[in-house]
């Protein structure tokens, strides 16, 4: 049980330029660059590697059956996971708390007397009987939570079934994945932490494009927001009705921001350089571009991209990783003209959101398309 612990939850999501952060950089020297269109990345290497965990004390679950479920998935790319005697010896925690059951599990930071920002998965114990066939979904969905405390980008249900998908961590899938997706080993091979040793990879976008299909909103609804006068000379809504007039929203700028459903700020000074390159804040409904370098200097589909990508965030949509198809929803900065098919069943399966005041299920009976699941990594 958790005593003496502050507990700090993040619902926030970036659209990157240049990859995540990186441990342990041993790499070999750069490649040269290639054409336009393609970005060279720190990737780990797939080299096996252990990290340590600090196991809480629980009398509903024994440290071995906790420490076979975290080893229970990820171990089939040479990951393991072993137990750590103590905290400030550890990689991440695992707690337990009681919290009315909002969430099995969740992810958060631990700020304890003695040590500090330990990462943790934080396990709701009065969760144990309230979910059926829990200790069957315990493993899936506890390897969910440290792929994401490695930095692996879950991903919508309708890419894959395996254990990133967006709904294993709430434990709402009848039958859990039994071993990793091939989905899970690409996202694997693109974690930003717990790395032994990283290499380099050259990724190449190609322009977002329509494969197949329409797609018929269900209805028609227009909100408003509020832009810093930073961004003044960025043509905001423009961007959004442009891109949004498929999925039936339109929208209009108003002078101030108590007046608005959500806001575009520029993020300012401060941090340096281009990943990432903005962020939405969900709850908050704000979104921030790092304007000048980043966004709107010279490019305006890579300004309107950006800008859809995070207003899109705050309806609910996730990121759709490059294997499932080729979308303006990808987690880089993927320039496009329009939504595409994968960005269009992202729409229909996105989350609760406090834009809207719940999912339209109805919706799902709209799609009208042929999704074609379109990958643009080349590897060089």
């Amino acid at each position: 049980m958790i005593t003496m612990l502050k507990v700090l939850f993040f619902a926030l999501f970036l659209i990157s330029a240049c990859g995540g952060n990186t441990e342990e950089q041993n790499v070999i020297n750069p490649p040269p660059p290639k054409e336009d269109g393609c970005r060279t990345y720190l990737r780990p290497s797939k080299d096996s590697v252990s990290i340590s965990v600090w196991l809480g004390k629980s009398q509903h679950l024994s440290e071995s059956r906790v420490i076979l479920a975290l080893n229970a998935f990820w171990g089939e790319v040479g990951l393991k996971i072993v137990r750590a005697s103590s905290p400030e010896q550890a990689d991440f925690g695992l707690l337990y708390m009681s919290a009315g059951c909002r969430a099995p599990i969740e992810i958060g930071r631990l700020q304890h007397n003695e040590w500090a920002d330990l990462d943790s998965i934080l396990v709701d114990y009065t969760c144990f009987d309230k979910i059926p066939d829990y200790l069957e979904k315990l493993p899936s969905a506890l390897s969910n939570a440290l792929g994401k405390l490695m930095g692996i980008e879950g991903y919508p249900s309708f890419c894959s079934e395996g254990i990133m998908a967006h709904p294993i961590l709430a434990m709402k899938v009848e039958n859990p994945p039994t071993k990793l997706s091939e989905g899970d080993k690409v996202e694997f091979y693109k974690r930003t932490r717990f790395l032994k040793k990283t290499v380099y990879e050259t990724v190449c976008n190609s322009e977002v494009v329509w494969e197949n299909g329409s797609y018929t909103p269900y209805k028609y609804e227009e909100y408003t927001f509020w832009g810093s006068q930073s961004l003044v000379k960025m043509p905001i809504r423009k961007y959004l009705n442009k891109y949004f007039a498929l999925f039936g929203r339109s929208f209009i700028q108003v002078t101030k921001p108590d007046l608005a459903d959500f806001t575009v700020n520029d993020w300012g000074e401060e941090y340096n350089g281009c990943s990432p390159t903005a962020i939405a804040y969900i709850e908050e409904k704000e979104v921030f571009l790092k304007y000048g370098e980043c966004v709107g200097a010279g490019n305006p589909l890579k300004d309107a991209t950006v800008v859809v990508h995070e207003v899109a965030h705050l309806f609910g949509m996730q990121h759709i990783p490059e294997w499932c198809g080729n979308s303006i929803m990808s987690a880089q900065v993927n320039p496009g003209t329009a939504f595409t098919p994968a960005d269009v069943l992202g729409w229909i399966n996105r989350d609760p959101n406090p834009l809207e005041t719940k999912i339209l299920q109805v919706e799902k009976d709209k799609l009208n398309l042929t999704f074609v699941p379109l990958s643009y990594i080349c590897h060089r």
